[in-house]
């Protein structure tokens, strides 16, 4: 081309040079004129087949070369006889054994195309990258030559006219030297040609865009001026290869152009003079960074693919259609039938046993002609071991398949375990749903989530019974349940739940509900809370109908009533009779007495001694009628206890001495045992009336102690022994003797009125049978129990209970340990509405008035002792005060008449709360100054409609 030849005989010299890049290749060069596309040269090719081909035309069904011309871009048929680019041509070149056909358009610097350079192949055959990059770069050549010819073609013209228009021919030669050096600028290829020694003497347009540079920069320079020392090393290197060769070469050359990496494909090859000396190397250079970058990125995932098949516990192979081992990535956890180093290029009907390899020959099949993924499994023996594997085949082209096989033995096993435990579980679960729908009540799973969202997770199919409502519409929808029940109800219920869910204990509750088809249902519930790990409280428990059992209740109720109006009319007829019996006791005492003393006259012996007996019986007498009457007063309900703060050990000494004489007479030593750390300590019980319970339970020791005996009342704390007790802890009080004791079927009958043991012993000593029953029932008052232990020959003892305030924060405590706050001073739901102070300091009692008044919208204002509830009251100006009279610090009553008296607050309304119902209590409130009084437990509607009357009047 440099020596300007014909265009036929470059055109044949680039086709010989191509074929000798492409191993087996033989190359054919296509022109292209008016749509059709004429012979150009096929050194190698059958000349038949190249005259068949001359004239066809361009089109995209026009074979390989017909097709790039078409659409102006390489076109690749690896295999001539199933591509249907071929359909019109395919019998011609398989005549010539032709099976593989790759061409590239040449197009000329002014985007026409020029022809076609095109590769043969008598195998089917796929390029590789550097194939793409020689056909790309032949093509190119040829566009160059073409281009070159069609110039030199129009020089020839001018050349005939130069005989004529010297000027015109010389303005044509130059103009076609201008179109090829515009051609070669033109070219997106980084283009230049540098002398023997290295000097470049051209380079293109995009050379010296690339550098951002001029001609005057480059001209006459060599590597070293401009690239980095390393880099140009390099390049000369390769220069010196190509020009001690003197043969094509092509390189991957990587260099740094301000601070930009490239990677270039770098063709190089001598140009030769007209003596076919060597005078200059040429270079084409391709940037290829983009391509490069992908290949890493495939390179990055096929080693990621090896290491994922490497990583998965599965063997992988490929296969032929004829059945031929491609490759094999095997895996430790499945074993392999065959040697994977020997087996690549063998057959599986070679290397497997029968049943298998036929196997695995269908399924092949299977998936190459269906083009879907085909599985199955199968049981082997390999190293002596059954093994049950899955297999999964899938197509791979339209020549490959991929095995996939997974050693399944253990999820086999494991699967087969499972549904042995879901069998399982489905026989517990219809043997729960059986217990539960025959039960005579609802199961239930509630829960109360942290947000306040609530729902019922489980709800047995007897729901439909009793509320009138199906299992699912609960579950989807709790308030769909809690929607019929009364206000009342549901704001108790509500309470309840608040309460249970603070406290973590049993929740107990019943009330009435109105079903959907109006029929009124008393229920009662009971379950267990259960704090999950996220915050949830979840209650499984039960809900039946009591309905019969309230009507029963009711009647109940009634016939209780008349009882209790027959045992108070009886014991107010037996306390007005003691009382009436008093006043001609007192007269007949008081005779004996001035008698005795010899006021009326003086008395000989046997009259004194007569006297003296009428005194004794008088004053037993009198002790019974006491006796009674205390009785028939804490039967009546109109015994008061007036509590006071006592000190123990006062209270035990004072005791005592009552009964010293008696215990001196008989020579009983009686000893008192209380720990130093209780001898100061105050309780708040009727001093009197314990004084009492201490005395009886004393005398008693001594009546039933042999003379020289022993008996100790001993003081000490522990918990309470049983539920009755409102603390934690008590105080307990033990008479203790070495008496004559008492026989265990006796026991159940000492503290019933009007009651002795019936035995000989005694009736030896006097008594009423009164005492132990006034013990019980004072020490039952204070909110205490009583309990005895004997052993008949040995002693007894006797120990009374009574709450210990001191231990009452324990609610408290227990309370700060879960999540739910109460209200620190007040809260406010509306400005407007009424506030209501709660000075409490009952915590689960003071959640519920809480929950309750917030419902019915009330602000609250909260205080835990009497002190801090007047500061309160000063400060915050509440509407209504309710204030438990046991409060500590300042008690209620001492509260109430500070607010009336210092404070002013006469108009202020106050409800007093007491544990006690007794004659004269609501006298002590209303006197201190309480508009109103009510008594635990409260009843909260009663409540209710007490404050709307209050702030209502």
């Amino acid at each position: 081309m440099a020596k300007l030849d014909p265009l036929p005989e470059i055109l044949d010299a680039l086709a010989r040079s191509m074929e000798k890049q492409f191993q087996g290749g033989l190359c054919s060069i296509l022109l292209c004129d008016h749509g059709k596309l004429h012979h150009g040269a096929a050194p190698n090719l059958p000349k038949a087949y190249s005259e068949a081909l001359d004239g066809m035309l361009i089109g995209p069904e026009a074979g390989s070369c017909g097709k790039a011309a078409f659409c102006r871009d390489i076109v690749i048929v690896a295999d001539i006889a199933t591509d249907p680019l071929w359909q019109n041509f395919r019998h011609l070149a398989l005549e010539y054994q032709l099976r593989a056909c790759w061409s590239a358009p040449a197009i000329g610097s002014d985007q026409e195309i020029l022809g076609t350079f095109a590769v043969y192949f008598k195998t089917c055959r796929t390029p590789q990258n550097q194939d793409l990059e020689i056909l790309s770069l032949s093509a190119h050549i040829a566009s160059i030559a073409i281009e070159r010819d069609r110039t030199t073609q129009a020089l020839a013209d001018l050349n005939q006219q130069l005989e004529v228009r010297v000027e015109e021919r010389t303005a044509a030669l130059r103009e076609s030297e201008a179109k090829l050096e515009a051609m070669l600028n033109f070219a997106p290829a980084v283009i230049y040609v540098k002398d023997l020694q290295g000097r470049h003497i051209f380079v293109n347009r995009a050379f010296l865009k690339l550098f951002n540079c001029t001609l005057a920069d480059i001209i006459g320079k060599v590597n070293h001026d401009f690239y980095l020392p390393e880099v140009a090393d390099v390049f000369e290197k390769h220069d010196r290869i190509v020009i001690e060769s003197c043969h094509f070469h092509q390189f991957e050359e990587d260099v740094k152009i301000h601070d930009k990496n490239y990677t270039f494909l770098s063709h190089k090859f001598i140009l030769f003079d007209q003596n076919q000396q060597p005078y200059a190397l040429c270079g084409i250079s391709n940037d290829i960074t983009q391509r490069q970058a992908f290949y890493n990125a495939l390179q990055r995932s096929q080693e990621q693919l090896k290491a994922t098949l490497q990583a998965i516990p599965d063997l992988v192979f490929r296969l032929n259609s004829q059945g031929e081992y491609l490759a094999i990535y095997p895996s430790e956890y499945v074993g392999n039938l065959v040697d994977t180093k020997l087996a690549i290029g063998h057959s599986i009907m070679e290397l497997l046993p029968p049943p298998i390899a036929a196997k695995y020959s269908q399924v092949t099949q299977t998936a190459l002609a269906t083009k879907t993924l085909q599985t199955y499994e199968q049981d082997v023996v390999i190293d002596g071991v059954l093994r049950h594997e899955e297999v999964r085949v899938a197509p791979c082209g339209d020549n490959e398949v991929v095995f996939v096989i997974r050693d399944i033995t253990e999820q086999e096993a494991a699967l087969r375990e499972r549904q042995k435990a879901a069998d399982t579980i489905k026989k517990s679960e219809d043997r729960f749903g059986r217990i539960a729908n025959n039960m005579p009540g609802v199961l239930y799973q509630y829960v109360l989530h942290p947000d306040g969202s609530h729902n019922f997770m489980y709800m047995s199919e007897r729901c439909q019974e009793i509320f009138g409502l199906d299992a699912d519409t609960i579950t989807r929808d709790a308030n769909q349940l809690f929607q019929l029940f009364e206000a009342e109800d549901f704001i108790s219920l509500k309470a309840s739940i608040l309460l249970s869910a603070t406290t973590l204990k049993t929740w107990s509750w019943e009330g009435k509900l109105v079903t959907p088809s109006g029929e009124n249902k008393w229920i009662q519930g009971i379950s267990q809370p259960e704090q999950q790990v996220n915050g949830d409280i979840v209650w499984d428990g039960v809900v039946v109908d009591i309905s019969e059992r309230k009507l029963m209740e009711i009647e109940l109720q009634k016939t209780v009533a008349e009882l209790d109006r027959a045992t108070r009319l009886k014991d107010e007829f037996l306390a007005n009779m003691s009382h009436e019996l008093r006043t001609p006791l007192n007269g007949i005492l008081g005779m004996s007495e001035a008698l005795k003393e010899g006021i009326l006259g003086a008395l000989n012996s046997n009259q004194h001694h007569a006297i003296a007996m009428i005194e004794k019986s008088g004053k037993h007498l009198l002790e019974l009628i006491s006796d009674i009457l205390d009785i028939s007063k804490i039967e009546a309900g109109k015994l008061e206890l007036y509590l006071t703060e006592v000190r123990v050990q006062e209270l035990c000494t004072s005791s005592l001495t009552l009964v010293n004489h008696l215990a001196f007479t008989k020579q009983i030593n009686i000893e008192i045992n209380i720990p130093q750390a209780l001898e100061k300590t105050l309780i708040k019980v009727d001093n009197r009336r314990l004084r009492q319970v201490l005395i009886n339970l004393l005398s008693n020791a001594l009546k039933f102690t042999h003379k020289s005996g022993k008996i100790n009342l001993n003081v000490g704390i522990k918990t309470s022994p049983n539920a009755a007790i409102s603390t934690p802890q008590s105080i307990y009080f033990s008479v203790i003797d070495n008496g004559i004791g008492i026989a265990p079927d006796d026991l159940n009958k000492l503290f019933l009125p009007f009651t002795q043991i019936d035995s000989s012993l005694n009736r030896q000593y006097s008594g009423t049978g009164l005492g132990l029953a006034l013990v019980k029932q004072i020490i039952e008052l204070h909110g205490g129990c009583v309990e005895v232990s004997s052993q008949l020959g040995k002693g007894s003892c006797f120990t009374v209970y009574l709450p210990y305030q001191e231990t009452s924060n324990y609610v408290t405590n227990l309370l700060n340990k879960s999540n739910w706050q109460l209200p620190s001073y007040f809260t406010v739901n509306n400005p407007k509405s009424p506030l209501i102070m709660l000075a409490l300091n009952n915590q689960p009692l003071l959640i519920t008035l809480s929950s309750y008044l917030e419902a019915k919208g009330y602000s609250l204002l909260i205080s835990q002792n009497g002190q801090e509830a007047i500061a309160l009251i000063e400060s915050q100006s509440p509407q209504l005060v309710l204030i438990d009279i046991q409060i500590p610090v300042l008690d209620g009553l001492a509260a109430i008449t500070y607010i009336r008296q210092n404070l002013k607050l006469t108009n202020l309304p106050i409800i007093a709360l007491t544990a006690l119902d007794t004659t004269g209590e609501p006298e002590k409130c209303r006197e201190a100054g309480a508009n109103e009084y009510l008594t635990k437990p409260i009843q909260l509607k009663q409540l209710s409609n007490l404050i709307q009357n209050l702030l209502n009047p």
